[in-house]
């Protein structure tokens, strides 16, 4: 029974059997004639020819009989060249396909005579992409997060602490809603390193890890206090992944009572608003921005998952890896990803470039899907705009880390518009499911 994955192509010169493999890979199994062959002999007596310059003869002009006699090797090597370069471009004719990158373009040679040739030849090609059917999806009704006056004054009060001035506290034991000036050491390697130097920590489910909370809770100031380390069930993906439990040294440095600014003219002014009362509105609408955020990322995450379960394809190893160099060095520019990463072990660390890797491939094949969708629907990101920065000290504080994506370097502008295409068309396919909510 014939291979489907082999398709045969021939010509009176060149056969080439094409071979796909995993991987987006391609294997051209090449059989050259002495059609070919022949006149490629002679092209490479001209060609080492030309490259002479030997006393007696004009350059160019040296005979062919002194040039198999002289140099025999370097017209083999020319006459081997010749036919293979040859017989490639033969290929991609005859079958339409081309490297991914044809600077990586393996090659094996089987036999080579002056009667028949056979070698082969190996590359990664483009991924073939799905086209996604939109009307198939089925949407997840989310429920939104809740935005009241209680949650509007704990988000006011949470904003005031950047303006807060701090008074020592002493002879107190550790309760609940206490702010703590921390070091964290992790035992696990010699010496032991530093996870946290005089960092403040407020005692809180919200702010601090439930380990370390039940830790401290009764304990001192100048206090010196182990335990073990283990992520909370809320924590990150990779964070749970990759991250065992560690012996940890906690210091207690200082207690510190914060002071509160009052709500001065000067205080709106900061903040960006005009009094008490628009503070207030504006926190409700960021709130409710999101609320209507965290819908939608949910809505998007659903259609991530339906397009890697139902859209599955092939890979390159190319595009995977170099997606993975790109997260490794945007991870190596925090100080707080290197901190994690060298409390791992040797173990911890392999486990977490494989958690990374598949998230790398994921990130990929939603990338190209994506595009795919968008082209088939004609639709354009640049219909969308980039996201625009904080305008005032109010927003900055509430949706920390907002990235000016109009101030960065093009490789961020390029990740932005890569972010783009991937909503826009999560957002259609969410569209094309808005009465059809299970």
């Amino acid at each position: 029974m014939e291979n489907p994955s082999s398709q045969t192509l021939s010509k009176s010169q060149v056969t080439c059997v094409v071979n796909k493999k995993p991987g987006c890979q391609i294997e051209f199994e090449v059989t050259v004639s002495k059609e070919l062959i022949t006149p490629a002999h002679a092209k490479a007596i001209k060609l080492v020819s030309k490259g002479l310059s030997i006393p007696g003869f004009r350059k160019g002009k040296v005979p062919e009989a002194f040039v198999l006699q002289r140099f025999p090797k370097e017209v083999h090597e020319k006459w081997q060249e010749c036919v293979v370069q040859i017989s490639l471009q033969e290929c991609y004719k005859q079958t339409g396909i081309v490297p991914l990158n044809k600077d990586k373009v393996g090659f094996k040679m089987k036999n080579f005579s002056a009667e028949e040739a056979a070698f082969s030849f190996f590359f990664e090609v483009y991924p073939e992409i799905p086209h996604v059917d939109a009307s198939t999806f089925k949407l997840q009704e989310i429920k939104r997060p809740v935005v009241d006056e209680a949650k509007v004054a704990e988000t006011i009060r949470q904003t005031l602490f950047f303006y807060a001035t701090w008074a020592k506290v002493e002879n107190k034991p550790v309760k609940e809603g206490d702010f703590l000036m921390l070091d964290v050491e992790l035992m696990e390697t010699t010496p032991p390193s530093t996870l946290f130097k005089n960092t403040r920590f407020e005692v809180t489910d919200n702010s601090m890890a439930k380990w370390m909370k039940d830790l401290l809770i009764g304990k001192n100031v100048g206090d010196v206090v182990e335990g073990v380390s283990v992520p909370d069930e809320s924590a990150d993906p990779i964070e749970k992944e990759t991250l065992k439990p560690q012996k940890v040294r906690i210091t207690i440095k200082d207690m510190e009572l914060p002071t509160l600014p009052e709500m001065t003219p000067e205080l709106f002014k900061n903040l960006g608003v005009e009094s008490e009362e628009d503070l207030k509105k504006k926190v409700e609408l960021l709130l409710n921005n999101q609320a209507s955020d965290h819908v939608k990322e949910q809505q998007r995450s659903q259609v991530q998952q339906f397009l890697l379960t139902q859209y599955p394809f092939d890979l390159p190893s190319t595009l995977i890896n170099n997606e993975v160099h790109f997260r490794v060095s945007q991870l190596n520019n925090s100080e707080e990803f290197l901190q994690h990463w060298r409390s791992l072990d040797p173990e911890g660390q392999k486990k977490m470039i494989e958690v990374i890797k598949s998230q790398s491939e994921k990130a990929v094949k939603l990338f190209h899907l994506s595009n795919q969708l968008l082209r088939d629907k004609h639709l354009s990101p640049s219909a969308y705009s980039l996201p625009k920065p904080a305008e005032t000290q109010l927003e900055a504080l509430i949706n920390p880390g907002q990235m000016d994506y109009h101030e960065q370097p093009e490789l961020r502008r390029a990740e932005a518009i890569s972010k783009l295409i991937l909503e826009q068309a999560e957002d259609y396919i969410i569209a094309q499911a808005t009465g059809n909510v299970v």
